[in-house]
């Protein structure tokens, strides 16, 4: 055996590869080629006991419902003939075939069935034209023709139909006898229910029953039996052989309702027969329509229970069609294995080839690949290869100087990034500075020190929009600049050519540019880039910034520092709109305290209240005001002072809009250490009587106000101006005594409402 194997190898290595490859594809092939009958069978398996017994049950079903309603359209039409319904009834039945031709049609565009059965259909249709024509025409003659003839030629379509579906064939027992029932017994009985109806109505119309109509009565009905008792024995094989047990659910209940209505529509029939003298009383048509609804209702079941078992056989099929293509597979797979053992004989010269590649790779230009066998594939490629080595040194050389390529780039990237990076950082430090003045200082000093650059300035256009203006630098040229006021007018320079276009420019060589000004202050400048300041369309400004060095500037740098530029633009924005905002709030804070000053000055002119003194429990206002030197002195001063002398006296100012107006002084008899407990709660409640003071102060004065406007009116009254002060000064002397029990209180307001300063003074003896 083994001498064999070595055989059939040496003559395969003595092969081309080509026709050793094409010996390897054979050996994958054949497992493939072995099983393609077995997937074949099972595929004709699908379609025939497949596909098209599914198509074939489809079809069937609009082929029942047109010869239903047909036969509706003969007794429709009898009626109207023996004048018990209107025309437009037998346009109505006609309408409703109509509609079962278009589902037919719709049905045949879709179904593998519609071709080989084409020729049927179209003469069933043309059978249906001559009919509807008939009717139309009133012409009994061809009335009676035409019906028989096509349902004749849909009966022999529906036989064709089970031949081509080969439903006839149907290899399993639950699906054969279901398709028994569907294809030929109850369409049997649908004719034979009409039939018996068309008989059983003449016998009503002419109100007699003759021997010969008794007797083809009883055939029918013993047919239609005889059908019936073999749909039961086919139901139950059916039933019996369905394993899934789906079948039952569909077609047990129509079929018991089917049996009932057979059974009464035979029961009446023979029962109203039994007696001639009875045949008027016969109710065919509601024994028929009952028995011909149960009719339908259980071939509907009957016929989805069929596409049911179909279709699962189908699965069944496509599960066996998955197993002999996996057994196909697994065939290739084997013969994988034995293409495996045959590669190794043209792995060998390929691994030499490798490792040779292999010494190339790492750069052993000296390596050649030498093989045995110079004249097959493998040779010709190793001496492609010995003739690629002297070109090899020249990729090299092109690799280097891409990868230098790529160095340069990556460099340019990273100083982007940190470009990004610094302005990241210069927009942080700058947002949180308001005034312009330390702002533009601050720009100047952190750009040159995150860009290295030699020289930055800020230039502001002036009012009249004629020139800009250096307003920071951080050189000491520049320095020098804003000591004279330094400016460029519009068009000058590059700052002044960029403040009157808008444009970004940049000086590569500032000795070859025509528009570069030549500073004495800035000696050094080799290379210049000058930006817009710009804050929606309006030019605020120019940053200029200088390099000592040629060519300092790209133009990618203008599109990384215009995003500097424009964080600068609205910071100085920011700037100048927040010392805007301050001087028009400090403003209104001084106009503010202008009317608090004057209302306090108007109601202590018209108040004649001194204050409140409490001594121990004792409550009083003052008629003579108090004064002496330590409270002058915190008048004057607005500190809080503490005296030591006869007792301690501890005194505290009050302010009113800004101004102090007072002072509280608490005198105890002994000497005390205030402690800084106390001294807060005497401040707390200077401060909280200096709140409610400027309060009252302003609703006084405004009460004061609308009373005018009243009075104006002419309205009378009269306001107490002086209610909420006296209230507010007793409350605040009282307040104090129950702090600080033991110690007299005195309340005291300067009547004198002339003085820049009122004073209100609460003192305490």
């Amino acid at each position: 055996m083994n001498n064999i194997f070595k055989r059939i190898l040496n003559w395969f290595n003595r092969l081309a590869y080509p026709k050793k490859f094409n010996v390897i594809a054979v050996i994958f092939i054949l497992p493939i080629i072995g099983f393609l009958p077995l997937v074949s069978d099972q595929n004709t398996h699908i379609d025939r006991y497949g596909r098209r017994e599914l198509f074939g049950t489809l079809y069937l079903r609009p082929l029942w419902q047109l010869t239903e309603d047909i036969q509706a359209l003969e007794i429709v039409h009898l009626k109207y003939t023996a004048g018990e319904a209107p025309f437009s009834d037998v346009e109505a039945a006609k309408s409703v075939i109509e509609g079962d031709f278009e589902e037919w049609a719709r049905i045949q565009n879709n179904e593998i069935l519609a071709i080989p059965l084409k020729n049927e259909a179209d003469a069933i249709q043309a059978e249906w034209l001559e009919l509807k024509s008939a009717i139309e025409s009133s012409d009994t003659a061809s009335i009676e023709t035409n019906q028989p003839t096509i349902y004749k030629s849909i009966h022999e379509l529906v036989v064709l139909v089970g031949d081509y579906s080969f439903l006839i064939l149907d290899p399993d027992l639950d699906t054969y006898y279901m398709m028994d029932i569907v294809l030929l017994e109850l369409p049997e009985n649908q004719e034979l229910f009409f039939q018996a109806h068309k008989l059983a109505t003449g016998i009503a119309q002419n109100q007699f029953v003759s021997t010969q109509d008794q007797v083809q009565l009883a055939i029918l009905l013993s047919q239609i039996q005889t059908n019936v008792s073999n749909i039961d024995r086919d139901m139950k094989i059916a039933l019996e052989n369905n394993r899934a047990g789906d079948m039952a659910t569909l077609v047990s209940t129509p079929f018991q309702e089917y049996q009932s209505a057979v059974q009464t529509f035979a029961d009446s029939i023979n029962a109203d027969l039994a007696n001639p003298s009875l045949a008027q009383s016969i109710e065919v048509e509601s024994l028929y329509s009952e028995v011909r609804h149960a009719n339908t209702a259980f071939y509907s079941a009957a016929s989805e229970a069929l596409e049911i078992g179909i279709s699962a056989r189908v699965n069944v099929l496509i599960l066996r069609f998955y197993f002999a293509g996996l057994i196909a597979l697994l065939g290739a797979a084997a013969a994988f294995v034995v293409g495996q053992a045959v590669m190794q004989a043209i792995s060998k010269p390929l691994v030499q080839l490798a490792e040779a590649t292999q010494l190339i790779a790492t750069g052993d230009l000296t390596t050649r690949i030498v093989l045995e066998n110079k004249e097959d594939e493998l040779g010709l490629v190793a001496n492609a290869f010995n003739q690629m080595i002297g070109e090899l040194e020249a990729e090299r050389t092109a690799l280097v100087a891409r990868t230098r390529d790529l160095e340069n780039a990556n460099r340019q990237n990273e100083k982007r990034a940190r470009d990004l990076q610094s302005i990241s950082e210069i927009s942080r430090a700058i947002t949180t500075e308001k005034n312009l003045g330390s702002l533009l200082p601050l720009i100047t000093r952190l750009i040159s020190e995150k860009f290295n650059y030699y020289h930055i300035g800020i230039f502001l256009v002036d009012d009249n929009r004629r020139s800009a203006v250096l307003h920071a630098s951080n050189s000491v040229g520049g320095q020098r600049m804003l000591a004279r006021g330094h400016r460029l007018e519009f068009g000058r320079g590059v700052v002044g050519n960029v403040a009157a276009t808008g444009i970004p420019r940049i000086a590569l060589d500032v000795g070859a540019d025509p528009v570069f000004f030549n500073n004495p202050d800035l000696p050094n400048t080799r290379s210049e880039i000058s930006l817009p300041l710009q804050v929606s369309d309006d030019i605020i400004g120019v940053l200029d910034a200088q390099s000592i060095e040629l060519d300092a500037f790209k133009e990618e740098d203008i599109e990384v520092l215009s995003t500097l530029a424009d964080q600068v633009a609205i910071s100085i924005q920011n700037a100048r709109l927040f010392e805007i905002t301050q001087k028009l709030l400090e403003e209104a804070q001084r106009t503010s305290g202008f009317y608090l000053q004057d209302s306090w000055r108007t109601l202590k002119s018209q108040s004649k209240l001194l204050g409140y003194q409490v001594s121990g429990n004792i409550l009083k206002p003052l008629d003579q005001f108090t004064d002496s030197v330590l409270i002058a002195k915190v008048s004057s001063t607005g500190e809080t002072v503490v005296e030591h002398g006869e007792g301690t006296n501890l005194t505290v100012p009050i302010r009113l809009a800004g101004n102090i107006v007072g002072v509280v002084s608490i005198r105890s008899p002994e000497e005390h250490d205030w402690e800084k407990d106390v001294a807060d709660i005497v401040q707390a409640i200077a401060d909280r009587l200096s709140l409610a003071l400027e309060s009252a102060t302003l609703l006084e004065a405004t009460q004061k106000r609308s009373e005018i406007e009243r009075l104006t009116a002419g309205i009378t009254g009269k306001i107490g101006s002086t209610t909420q002060i006296d209230s507010i000064l007793r409350t605040a002397a009282e307040e104090l005594s129950r702090a600080l029990g033991g110690s007299d209180v005195l309340v005291q307001i300067q009547s004198d409402a002339t003085e820049e300063n009122t004073e209100i003074m609460t003192g305490m003896a």
